[in-house]
C-alpha cells in the first residue's frame, strides 16, 4: 500500500488489536523555514490493507497524503503500541527534548496538547524507547557521560519526574546506545555497554 510520495525515514508498523495494522512515519521534507523540522504521521490499515484514517487524496490543507498528522516540529519520529488499539508517538525536538502524543484507535488524539519532555539535547542524541506495558512509553537517552531515563504514562503524565532519573553517570561506552524495556511491574530495565 503506498502511503506517501515523500521520502519517509524509519516507518514503523505495529499490530492493532482488531487484526489491522498501525503505521507511523515522519516526513523528511522540511517545513518551509530555517528550523528544518518535520511532521510525524500515522495511518491505520485493516486486515485487507485498506486505509482507515484520512483515506482521501491529499489537498491544500493536507499536503502529506493519506494519514493523520500527529506531531509537528520534530526531527526524528518513533512510536509504540499502547496496548489498547492505539499508539504513543514521540519525536525529538530540535535542540531540545522530546515531544509525545497519544493516538486512540478511532484516530483522535488522546491528550488535549502534546507532552514535552524538556531538556537541552543535541539533535544527534543517542536514545532508545519501548512501550511501558501500561499504555505509555519508556525512553533512555545519553546526555554526555550520563544515561538518563523517563516514562510517559498513558494519561500523559511523567511519573518519574519532569527531568527523569539518572541511570549511570560514568563507566559507560559513549559510542553505544542505551537499551530500555519494561519490567512488567511499572519499572524498566536499562542496559548499556561499560567503558571498562
Amino acid at each position: 500500500v503506498g502511503l506517501v510520495a515523500f521520502e519517509s525515514p524509519r516507518p514503523l508498523v505495529h499490530r492493532a488489536g482488531d487484526g489491522g495494522f498501525l503505521v507511523t512515519w515522519w516526513d523528511s521534507t522540511p517545513f518551509v523555514g530555517p528550523d528544518e523540522t518535520h511532521p510525524l504521521l500515522a495511518q491505520k490499515l485493516d486486515g485487507n490493507g485498506m486505509l482507515l484514517w484520512d483515506p482521501a487524496a491529499p489537498d491544500a490543507m493536507d499536503p502529506w497524503g493519506p494519514g493523520i498528522e500527529v506531531l509537528q516540529d520534530i526531527t526524528r519520529g518513533r512510536s509504540v503500541p499502547d496496548g489498547a488499539g492505539g499508539l504513543i508517538v514521540m519525536g525529538k525536538i530540535r535542540q531540545g527534548g522530546f515531544r509525545f502524543q497519544r493516538v486512540l484507535p478511532n484516530q483522535t488524539l488522546g491528550w488535549p496538547t502534546t507532552v514535552d519532555f524538556t531538556a537541552t539535547l543535541e539533535d544527534g542524541i543517542q536514545f532508545n524507547y519501548a512501550p511501558d506495558g501500561a499504555g505509555g512509553m519508556l525512553v533512555a537517552y545519553r546526555d554526555g557521560a550520563t544515561i538518563r531515563a523517563f516514562r510517559v504514562a498513558a494519561d500523559g503524565t511523567l511519573p518519574w519526574g519532569a527531568s527523569g532519573v539518572d541511570v549511570i553517570t560514568s563507566n559507560n561506552d559513549q559510542t553505544e546506545f542505551p537499551v530500555v524495556t519494561a519490567d512488567g511491574a511499572g519499572g524498566a530495565f536499562v542496559s548499556w555497554i561499560a567503558s571498562s
